[in-house]
């Protein structure tokens, strides 16, 4: 900050355009996001009670969306023919098409005849206004909390998850990055790096080179 202010002052005020501060900037730390398991993800649903506040954070795995976007969504935005949902004017003000998960679908109709409204998928406590943000969040926290998990679970964490587990059932990168809606693959390809399962399946060339050619023999005292 103090840097671009006087940047800002000798090129602005003082109209020395070739001025310069030659500083080391600190670089950015990059922290993995927490990434919760299948197994994680499920005991999370299995501790929410209320049908409402399930239902939100069903579709808010099973179609990796924002807090802001859960909320922010309208009947009229589920397209039930398609098994689509229509997210609009997400981050970036950009609209974006999402799968609406066979699973919920059944469940999502039944909500709506216990729940109606004309507007909002999930009503506030106010006529005419949707849920807020902060009480997803609490929600979450709430159900993390019930079902005894150590980490740090957030409603974006699902996000995340839900990216990890698509990457790790073989689903293009491509893809993904398009149902998040990240303007960048450099964005996306962070869940390469956080999926366990992928990982696992991935085989060092020396292990893959003809058997015959070679043996790797266990050492002993006597071929030391």
């Amino acid at each position: 900050m103090l840097v671009n202010a006087l940047l800002y002052y000798f090129r602005t005020v003082l109209k020395r355009n070739t001025f310069e501060i030659k500083l080391p900037r600190p670089r950015k730390e990059h922290h993995l996001p927490t990434v919760l398991t299948m197994e994680e993800c499920a005991l999370i649903f299995g501790n929410i009670d209320n049908p409402k506040h399930k239902l939100l954070m069903l579709i808010g795995y099973g179609a990796g969306l924002r807090r802001s976007e859960i909320v922010m969504l309208k009947w009229a935005d589920i397209l039930f023919e398609e098994h689509k949902i229509h997210v609009k004017q997400t981050k970036g003000n950009k609209d974006r098409i999402v799968m609406l998960p066979y699973s919920v679908v059944a469940y999502l109709q039944d909500y709506r005849k216990l729940y109606p409204s004309d507007s909002w998928v999930f009503p506030g406590q106010y006529k005419g206004e949707a849920l807020s943000t902060r009480t997803v969040q609490q929600v979450m926290k709430n159900a993390v909390t019930k079902a005894g998990l150590e980490k740090k679970a957030t409603v974006h964490t699902l996000r995340h998850s839900f990216a990890t587990h698509l990457l790790e059932s073989g689903t293009d990168i491509r893809y993904i990055q398009q149902l998040l809606g990240h303007s960048s693959i450099k964005t996306t390809m962070i869940y390469t790096h956080i999926t366990p399962v992928a990982a696992k399946k991935i085989v060092s060339p020396l292990d893959n080179l003809p058997a015959g050619n070679f043996e790797i023999k266990r050492l002993n005292k006597d071929n030391k």
